[in-house]
C-alpha cells in the first residue's frame, strides 16, 4: 500500500484534535494549522514557523503525528481485566462484495495463549488505525498520557 502523499502517513485533523484534547504532548515533526476565521487547515513541517503568541488570534494548531511517532506511543502490551494482550498490527486485503480487493490496516491487542483478540481497529491508513487505537486506549484508561 504505497502512497506518495504525506497525508497518508499523518493523523487526520480530527484525530489530531482529539489526541490534543486527550492531553497527548504536542511534539511532532508535522502539525496542522487551522485558521480560526477561515477554518482553512493545512499541514505544516516543524521547520516552518509554528504558531506563536501573535498568531493565536488567527490560528489554532495541533500535532499531525506520523506513523512512526504513533508507533512509539503505542505500548507493546496492555493489561485488561488481568489478561495480558500484545500489540498485533498488519496491512490486510479483504474481498468486497463485488470481489474487488479492499486494502486496509488492522491493529489489535491479542493474547495468543488464550486465542483472544481484543480491541480490533481497521482503517484505510496505518496512521488512522494507530491513532484510533491510541485514542481508544487513552479514553478507556488502559494507558496514561505522559
Amino acid at each position: 500500500m504505497k502512497h506518495e502523499n504525506i497525508n497518508w502517513q499523518l493523523t487526520s485533523l480530527e484525530e489530531s484534535k482529539r489526541l490534543k484534547e486527550l492531553g497527548v504532548p504536542q511534539e511532532s515533526l508535522f502539525y496542522w494549522r487551522v485558521g480560526k476565521r477561515t477554518n482553512e487547515s493545512i499541514i505544516r513541517f516543524l521547520n516552518d514557523k509554528k504558531p506563536g503568541n501573535g498568531d493565536a488570534l488567527y490560528f489554532d494548531w495541533c500535532s499531525a503525528f506520523t506513523v512512526a511517532e504513533l508507533g512509539e506511543m503505542l505500548p507493546y502490551a496492555i493489561k485488561k481485566e488481568n489478561v495480558l494482550y500484545f500489540l498485533d498490527q498488519r496491512p490486510r486485503v479483504s474481498t468486497h462484495k463485488f470481489d474487488s480487493p479492499v486494502a486496509f490496516y488492522e491493529i489489535a491487542y491479542t493474547n495468543p495463549k488464550a486465542g483472544a483478540v481484543d480491541l480490533p481497529v481497521q482503517e484505510k491508513t496505518e496512521s488512522g488505525a494507530r491513532a484510533k487505537m491510541l485514542i481508544y486506549l487513552i479514553e478507556n484508561n488502559l494507558i496514561e498520557v505522559k
